[in-house]
């Protein structure tokens, strides 16, 4: 069984924000960034559509 934590070089190295250094913190930034791409796809289709 691996083990999912990333150590604090990991997620210097990564440039995650220290507010999302936690247990499962490549997780949640991972998503956040998912999320963002996608608003930003959305966003782009509507000024297409304008």
């Amino acid at each position: 069984m691996s083990s999912t934590l990333a150590s604090q070089e990991d997620l210097k190295k990564h440039k995650i924000p220290l507010l999302w250094r936690d247990g499962c913190s490549a997780c949640q930034y991972d998503d956040y960034v998912r999320r963002m791409k996608e608003a930003a796809k959305q966003k782009a289709a509507a000024a297409e559509e304008s």
